[in-house]
């Protein structure tokens, strides 16, 4: 059968957790490859042999003094892969279906991506828990895609990445499916994200600005590019505040905009999700199969 590659990143901590859910990737027969720096490698190979490792350089740490991978760099790895179809899942989702999914997903992903969001559960292998609807937790896109794609900033592991991947290939003009039935499961664990939502919030507004400009589907029955435009513009307009010099002689403009800021991108991060699960085409299991 022809195999699918998933790239993932391992975090160096929480080893137990990411060898339980990457091994049920195995279970239904996806190869797996991890972008990881050559130190992180160094440590992880003993925990991990049955996965490739794809090195990266070191980088500099994100908005809140974390380490993480850049998406741009796990679309590399993939892009140099052999596979026509491949994945990316964060390394603490486990999959789970009773059935064989991954000739679904092959079929599925011809020409597209197919996406979908993660039940939430409180221990490891118990199959029920709460739906998270606030973004998305696994990707499989047809390797053509991954092209489509310009330079981003994004890290895998930090906030707003899986919000780009379905919007992006949406607002280019190519198949977006989502994957209704629950495969993807997450053992729940507190956010530790701190000022990057702001900050990958901001980068994520820069990159979709011209594509609301142009753009006039509706959701809602509000056009799309007029409502998003006054989201991002106001959102924007807020960081050039921020950014003032001589920050103490405009310390009420600043406190007045970083509340106003996490206004807008708290009404973003509802509007798109609503964005991408209306034009998103919807899939199952049962269907997909057909």
């Amino acid at each position: 059968m022809t195999k699918i590659l998933i790239a993932t990143s391992i975090a160096p901590r929480n080893i137990a957790l990411q060898q339980a859910a990457i091994s049920t990737w195995h279970d239904f027969g996806f190869q797996v490859v991890a972008v990881n720096t050559d130190s992180e490698i160094n440590t992880l190979k003993p925990y991990f042999p049955n996965i490739e490792f794809f090195s990266v350089a070191p980088r500099t740490p994100v908005k809140g003094g974390r380490v993480l991978v850049l998406f741009d760099d796990v679309l590399t790895c993939l892009q140099q892969s052999s596979t026509e179809v491949c994945g990316i899942i964060n390394s603490d989702i486990s999959l789970h279906s009773k059935v064989d999914f991954l000739p679904i997903i092959l079929k599925q992903a011809k020409d597209s991506l197919v996406f979908g969001s993660r039940i939430d559960i409180d221990i490891a292998e118990v199959w029920e828990g709460t739906y998270y609807g606030k973004g998305y937790d696994y990707f499989f896109l047809d390797k053509k895609l991954l092209k489509a794609y310009p330079p981003s900033s994004f890290h895998i592991g930090a906030p707003w990445w899986d919000i780009w991947a379905p919007l992006l290939p949406i607002l280019r003009g190519y198949n977006v499916k989502k994957f209704l039935t629950p495969i993807a499961y997450h053992v729940k664990h507190e956010a530790i994200w701190g000022e990057e939502w702001n900050h990958y919030a901001t980068h994520l507004a820069h990159l979709l600005l011209p594509f609301s400009e142009k753009n006039k589907v509706t959701v809602g029955g509000h056009p799309w590019g007029n409502l998003c435009q006054t989201i991002l513009q106001g959102a924007l307009a807020q960081n050039e505040i921020l950014n003032l010099k001589n920050n103490h002689k405009h310390q009420s403009k600043i406190e007045a905009a970083q509340h106003f800021q996490i206004f807008f991108y708290n009404m973003l991060s509802t509007f798109l999700p609503q964005y991408i699960n209306q034009e998103a085409i919807k899939i199952s299991i049962s269907e997909a199969g057909d």
